[in-house]
């Protein structure tokens, strides 16, 4: 059993996100997607970094965000996850991370009306 059929996609852009995630080299297997249908969030293998310039080419060809986040834990170190924002228009994102239907501006971080 695999990371990615435990956690796997179920969005388009989910799936989407993995073709880019494995264009850039990153095992297809161990790319998993968690959370609810309202929070979802990408993680790589057992909390793994993903090198920021692979998550720019995702959030520029996909047309999302990643917000990163990190767990420290005593037993592993250092876990890694990075919340998903889909770009909704054409200045701002659906955070995903709040359970609303806020817009963020991506430039200044803010809600927008």
């Amino acid at each position: 059993m695999t990371y990615a059929t435990t956690y796997p996609a179920i969005t388009p852009i989910e799936y989407k996100i993995k073709l880019l995630l494995v264009m850039e080299g990153y095992n297809k297997d161990d790319i998993q997607f968690r959370g609810d249908s309202n929070k979802r969030y990408l993680r790589y293998k057992y909390w793994e970094y993903i090198k920021p310039k692979s998550l720019t080419y995702v959030e520029r060809h996909a047309k999302i965000q990643f917000e990163f986040f990190e767990i420290e834990d005593d037993d592993c170190l250092i876990r890694y996850g990075y919340d998903i924002r889909l770009q909704i228009c054409e200045n701002g994102f659906l955070d995903q991370t709040k359970r609303s239907d806020v817009i963020f501006d991506w430039r200044t971080n803010k809600g927008a009306a």
